[in-house]
């Protein structure tokens, strides 16, 4: 579901601008607590999307002898399962499920549009009164099926501490944006948001050179033209890229 005009997207929905260094994530991940730790992991360390880690579960986190296979070479890493076969009936997908119910025909999905419909499903679900809703979590896209390595390896206990005691996250996309917004401002006095979070994690990798048919496996991207804006906004890169076809 498209959650916002594209006109609007565009100019306003800028991610990579809201970018933060790797001083700035560790600051963030050291300052905040509980829940707002594996917020700031599973984001910005990484890049998972904001429907991915609100249906994280324990057994995604792969990490001993018997989770890492020969295909994994023994990495730690979370597992993004495909598509399930059981309905979901976590707010989430309900509230998601709601919203495309609502919308008619010549509607566009802008944010005060989908926060008015927010607003109807919680007013309906306060008085019991919501219709069925049959849903059944998926990626977002047929690439969103994916291995993420644990690449800083001290955010690994922090993953299981907490998914051992807790079931999920339970919280939805608003939430989500909200605490990490409020986060960004308590914490690094900027604007942040979970998006600008997962393309801190990309812009990261590829200033570090991490080749781009790998970044897009791994940030799960459906067209190599969206990996390809990480690489075309930072002149450095590109010059490497340059450079290194110079050499061949």
């Amino acid at each position: 579901m498209q959650m916002y005009n594209v006109k609007e997207s565009k100019s306003n929905i800028t991610s990579k601008s809201h970018t933060v260094s790797v001083d700035e994530l560790r600051l963030l991940l050291d300052s905040v607590k509980g829940v707002d730790k594996i917020l700031v992991i599973g984001l910005g360390y990484c890049g998972m999307r904001e429907g991915e880690l609100i249906h994280m579960r324990y057994n995604w986190i792969k990490h001993n002898k018997e989770d890492l296979d020969v295909e994994s070479f023994g990495i730690p890493h979370i597992e993004i399962p495909s598509s399930g076969t059981i309905p979901c009936e976590c707010n989430d997908c309900r509230l998601r499920k709601f919203i495309a119910t609502q919308k008619t025909k010549g509607e566009h999905y802008t944010v005060e549009w989908y926060r008015k419909k927010q607003k109807k499903y919680y007013r309906l679900k306060r008085k019991n009164k919501l219709p069925e809703l049959k849903s059944v979590w998926r990626p977002k896209s047929a690439k969103g099926e994916r291995r993420i390595p644990l690449i800083e390896s001290d955010t690994i206990p922090i993953l299981l501490d907490y998914f051992v005691n807790h079931k999920k996250i339970n919280m939805d996309r608003f939430q989500v944006w909200s605490r990490v917004s409020k986060m960004g401002q308590k914490y690094l006095e900027k604007k942040i948001f979970p998006h600008s979070l997962r393309a801190t994690f990309g812009t990261h990798l590829a200033r570090k050179g991490v080749n781009m048919f790998a970044l897009k496996n791994v940030m799960g991207h459906m067209h190599i033209d969206t990996t390809d804006q990480y690489i075309e906004t930072d002149k450095h890169i590109a010059f490497k890229e340059i450079k290194a076809v110079y050499k061949l």
